[in-house]
């Protein structure tokens, strides 16, 4: 799908996510990755996540969804 990615979080749940809605990402210790999203719902809010998938990782699947 285009625009979408699909992440995994630490918990093993799967998520799509909308890349227009990536705030930024950031690379952990341990090479998973925190990803920040804004809320579509509450104007300025955001959500982070804790995904197993690498900073590399991310940045293939965003460059694929283009």
């Amino acid at each position: 799908m285009k625009h979408f990615i699909e992440l995994t979080k630490v918990d093993g749940t799967k998520h799509l996510v909308n890349i227009m809605s990536i705030s930024y990402i950031r690379q952990m210790d341990d090479n998973s990755s925190r990803i920040v999203l804004h809320s579509c719902k509450e104007k300025g809010a955001s959500i982070a996540i804790n995904i197993k998938e690498s900073y590399d990782e991310i940045k293939e699947m965003i460059k694929s969804a283009l």
